[in-house]
């Protein structure tokens, strides 16, 4: 049997959309421009702190929400799948964040990662052009029910 997402394949794109960000985030360059020119800002060092290990810590617990809530969202996604090992997906997850265990190989080299950021945005794609066709397919319908009513309707009748 062929794995299917369905109608869940909006809030998975979504999800994978933000999972993506998060990792072209973590890049050398955006790293890079992190320390040197975002808490470098003027703003950024009169309004928040001019403490620059403050504003990283900042930042990095900023990526660690971002994956949490990502993490949360996935485990209540899991729940609907059939396959055990992903409706377990909250469980292993607090493993692997606790203990550093990856039975599951969740830590990928920066080459497999990339592989499957290419494939990640594929699906994104195909799901931004699914939804974009269901729009167009429903203005259609509202259109030709529209059409079907002026028909039915003759003035003077």
């Amino acid at each position: 049997m062929k794995p299917t997402i369905g109608i869940l394949a909006f809030e998975v794109s979504s999800l994978m959309s933000k999972l993506l960000h998060l990792w072209r985030s973590l890049s050398d360059s955006q790293i890079s421009k992190l320390r040197h020119e975002t808490i470098a800002l003027e703003g950024i060092r009169k309004v928040v702190s001019d403490d620059d290990d403050f504003l990283l810590r900042l930042a990095c617990d900023e990526f660690t929400e971002i994956l949490r809530s990502a993490a949360d969202s996935i485990s209540i996604l899991s729940k609907k799948c059939t396959d055990i090992e992903v409706r377990t997906f909250d469980r292993s997850f607090k493993e692997y964040m606790e203990s550093g265990s990856d039975p599951n190989r969740w830590a990928m080299s920066w080459k497999e990662m990339d592989s499957k950021s290419k494939k990640m945005d594929r699906h994104i794609g195909s799901t931004a052009s699914l939804y974009k066709e269901m729009e167009e397919l429903s203005d259609s319908e509202i259109v030709l029910k529209k059409l079907v009513q002026a028909s039915h309707f003759k003035p003077g009748k």
